[in-house]
């Protein structure tokens, strides 16, 4: 997304995290001034599709916010 990383890159550049509230974590995000690159409205979450929030720390690693987890992921 913007990033020129390659497959040889060595280094953290995307890292995930489970929430349990995507529109808490949202709204502490939006709170501290960060901005959303990846976002739906609150109407389109849930339904039981995949879906993430993403953004980025100031270094330019990317961040997924998800409340539902991944495959092979537990609480």
């Amino acid at each position: 997304m913007g990033r020129p990383e390659g497959l040889d890159y060595v280094g953290l550049h995307h890292i995930g995290f489970w929430v349990e509230s995507l529109d808490e974590a949202e709204g502490r995000l939006k709170a501290h001034g960060v901005p959303l690159f990846v976002d739906r409205p609150p109407a389109e979450r849930g339904g039981g599709a995949f879906f993430e929030i993403k953004v980025k720390d100031p270094n330019g690693v990317i961040v997924d916010l998800n409340n539902g987890g991944w495959v092979g992921a537990k609480p």
